[in-house]
């Protein structure tokens, strides 16, 4: 039986912030005195996921604005956050789909039926003219902060740039529908953002909070959206991750029936050393490492039918740019 980890976190009261200032709820855009790139910071794609709204709300409660170029607070799902329920906390993920799986080239074309995808073609516009997005989740049972790139060289770059965490994720995303820094980052989409998605850490402890502010701040200081003097005013400069390791996916582990189960409990990142090694089985098929020193990344506590149990990959060296 799994045990919920313990809500350290209360979510913070987005009313003073429902309004926007461009047009759009919840949405917030400010424009600096010099010349500078289009930033944008999204939270709550995930309802559930409160730390990067807390980083949010503290960054417009301080009044952070950008030295240059302009930046775009985005608070994205609040119909599924508005929904959270301590008692229940997954049930607040989406209201009618997970909205971090709608992002492809034909979202303009699709009927928006849900929720979750007129929210989306909403704020498409903000994010076909951003130049970086910094997308900010946290994990259910993984507690290893982690900087998702995709899979192609742009996200790369900009998680190296960062430097912070210290573990880079590359993969191609998921079976069940395409993620924000994949639409971002394909190689069909020229002249679209360069964008990762930070892991901050398990979904309700203090420390995720702080590492979403604290690499967001990170962030807007490496793409030169405000320099360091403001980012020491309002965290001090987060040290760029001294190893920085590079996690390259290379197979993803759907489930595809109730009878999924892992052989025992996984931890996030853990290494299995040998080739061939039986990490799971499904409907009389065993599942095993493909190769030797195999990284398991995110395994789910919860497998369900469609959604993906586990990506594995192989430390490989980050490239320096």
């Amino acid at each position: 039986m799994n045990v919920a980890p313990p809500i350290e976190l209360a979510p913070p009261d987005l009313r003073p912030w429902r309004t926007g200032n461009t047009g759009i709820p919840h949405v917030w855009t400010f424009t600096g005195a010099l010349e500078g790139p289009d930033v944008v910071i999204l939270s709550l794609l995930h309802g559930n996921e409160i730390s990067g709204a807390l980083a949010l709300t503290r960054m417009l409660e301080g009044g952070l604005r950008p030295n240059a170029g302009s930046l775009s607070l985005i608070f994205a799902n609040v119909a599924a956050f508005e929904r959270f329920d301590p008692a229940r906390p997954r049930n607040s993920r989406f209201v009618d789909e997970d909205m971090n799986r709608l992002w492809d080239d034909r979202l303009y074309q699709r009927p928006a039926l849900t929720c979750e995808r007129r929210r989306a073609r909403e704020l498409l516009p903000i994010l076909e003219r951003a130049d970086f997005v910094l997308d900010l989740h946290s994990m259910y049972s993984g507690t290893v902060p982690l900087m998702l790139s995709g899979w192609g060289a742009a996200g790369r770059e900009l998680a190296a740039r960062v430097g912070a965490p210290s573990v880079v994720v590359a993969d191609r995303g998921h079976e069940d529908g395409r993620r924000l820094i994949d639409w971002a980052n394909s190689a069909e989409g020229e002249g679209r953002p360069a964008a990762v998605l930070l892991e901050a850490g398990q979904h309700w402890a203090r420390s995720t909070a702080r590492t979403a502010f604290d690499i967001s701040i990170r962030f807007l200081q490496v793409v030169g959206s405000i320099d360091d003097e403001s980012a020491g005013a309002f965290s001090g400069s987060v040290p760029p991750g001294q190893n920085q390791r590079l996690v390259e996916v290379t197979d993803v582990v759907t489930v595809t029936s109730t009878d999924f189960a892992f052989v025992r409990p996984f931890g996030d990142l853990e290494v299995i050393d040998e080739s061939g090694t039986v990490i799971a089985h499904e409907a009389g098929r065993m599942i095993r490492t493909p190769y030797d020193a195999c990284v398991l990344v995110m395994p789910t506590n919860l497998p369900r039918p469609g959604l993906t149990a586990v990506r594995l990959g192989r430390f490989v060296s980050l490239p320096v740019f």
